[in-house]
C-alpha cells in the first residue's frame, strides 16, 4: 500500500498547485464489468469486475472552468477458468494435451487523476453543471493462479504461483455536478473505464 499512498499525495500536490478555487471529498461508486487495460491486453483476456467498485476522489476546483481530482478505487475481479489444448504426433500415436488455468483475485486497487471541463455557461452560477473529464491511473492486480496440465486425458502436472500485474487504465466520463446546498456536492457521471462502459456516482462535502 506505500507505493498506492505516494501516487495519491504526489497526484494531490500537483493538483492542489494547479486548482486553487476551492475542492471537494467524496465518496464514489462505480459499476462497470469489462477490464481491458490498453496496453498488453492479452494479459488480461477475460477479466472482468465483479460487482460496484467504492472509492473516494478528492475534486479541485470544482467550480471552476478547469479543475482536476486524484481518486482511489476497490475492484473486485473475477475470470473464468482459461484452457488452452493441441496434439502432439510422436511414435506414430497422437497425442492430445490440454492446459487449464484457474485465477483467484485479491482486492485490486486503482489510482489515478483526471482532467475535467465544466461546459456551463458561466462556471460556478448554477446549482446543476455538466462536465466532460478524462484521465487515467494504474490498477495493482494480485491473483493466486494453479495451473492444471492434461495428457491424453491424465492430470500431469499441478502448480501455481502468485501474479502481479500493473496495469495502465483510461477513463472518459460526461456528467453533471449538484450543488443542492452550500457545502454538499453530488454527482452522476457515465462513460469509459477499465476499457469499457462504466456508471458512476459520487457524493460528499464540497468547500
Amino acid at each position: 500500500m506505500t507505493h498506492i499512498l505516494r501516487l495519491l499525495l504526489l497526484s494531490s500536490t500537483f493538483c492542489v498547485a494547479c486548482f486553487a478555487q476551492g475542492h471537494a471529498i467524496l465518496a464514489t461508486g462505480s459499476f462497470g464489468k469489462d477490464f481491458v487495460p490498453f496496453a498488453e491486453k492479452n494479459k488480461y483476456k477475460g477479466f472482468r469486475v465483479d460487482g460496484p467498485a467504492p472509492g473516494f476522489e478528492a475534486v479541485f476546483s470544482p467550480r471552476g472552468r478547469v479543475g482536476g481530482s486524484v481518486y482511489y478505487s476497490r475492484l473486485n475481479l473475477a475470470a473464468d477458468p482459461s484452457e488452452e489444448t493441441g496434439t502432439d504426433t510422436f511414435g506414430g500415436q497422437t497425442h492430445t494435451w490440454r492446459r487449464v488455468t484457474y485465477r483467484e483475485f485479491k482486492p485490486t486497487h486503482l489510482v489515478g487523476g483526471m482532467l475535467y471541463v465544466n461546459v456551463s455557461p458561466r462556471p460556478g452560477r448554477y446549482r446543476v453543471e455538466p462536465f466532460v473529464g478524462a484521465g487515467g491511473g494504474v490498477a495493482f492486480v494480485k491473483s493466486d493462479n494453479r495451473y492444471l496440465s492434461y495428457f491424453d486425458g491424465v492430470l500431469q502436472g499441478d502448480n501455481s504461483h502468485v501474479s502481479k500485474l500493473y496495469a495502465p487504465t483510461a477513463k472518459f466520463v460526461g456528467g453533471v455536478n449538484v450543488f443542492p446546498v452550500k457545502l454538499l456536492m453530488f454527482s452522476v457521471l457515465g462513460g469509459i473505464q477499465y476499457g469499457g462502459p462504466v456508471v458512476e456516482i459520487r457524493g460528499g462535502l464540497a468547500f
